[in-house]
């Protein structure tokens, strides 16, 4: 995607010493003027690394304070056990919730895999411009795919945590 948008990605290697998670120090590190996006993942997939709340907020003040938006990805966000806690970098403040841009879908936790249907939040100027492209290039999403997935919504937050034995 980042090359797709004529932008050069810079890596920033995560070890098992921090769990696979990017730190704020990693992330003030890799930052150039250039910088316009950070993409964060959790949880996260293959490692499983779940960014504590503390993680998430400091890594979410830096693009703050930066002027950098957040692209989180939080597909596997139902996808916590053993009391772990998803938060949404979006959560924390108006202005972590205007930087922000979360991407979603429904193949994760509602085992739709195959359906290819997806769900961006983000700020109506981004919104707009995601349209304005991806109105374009994808067909419309058959009316069965729409309404198999508004089902998921109305569903309890943890439809399947009694079948986890």
């Amino acid at each position: 995607m980042v090359k797709l948008a004529g932008a050069k990605p810079v890596i920033v290697q995560t070890t098992d010493k921090t769990e696979f998670k990017v730190t704020p120090e990693q992330l003030r590190a890799a930052i150039t003027p250039r910088t316009r996006l950070f993409i964060l993942n959790s949880p996260s997939n293959p490692t499983g690394s779940l960014y504590s709340r503390a993680e998430i907020k400091a890594l979410g003040d830096i693009c703050v304070e930066k002027g950098i938006l957040i692209m989180s990805d939080e597909i596997y966000e139902k996808l916590v056990y053993d009391g772990a806690e998803h938060v949404s970098v979006a959560s924390f403040s108006q202005a972590h919730y205007d930087h922000t841009i979360i991407v979603h879908g429904f193949a994760k936790a509602y085992s739709m895999t195959g359906w290819r249907l997806g769900i961006t939040a983000a700020p109506e100027p981004i919104a707009k411009a995601i349209d304005a492209i991806q109105s374009h290039s994808n067909q419309q999403s058959y009316l069965v795919r729409a309404k198999g997935c508004g089902r998921c919504l109305e569903w309890p937050s943890r439809p399947f945590e009694n079948l986890a034995g």
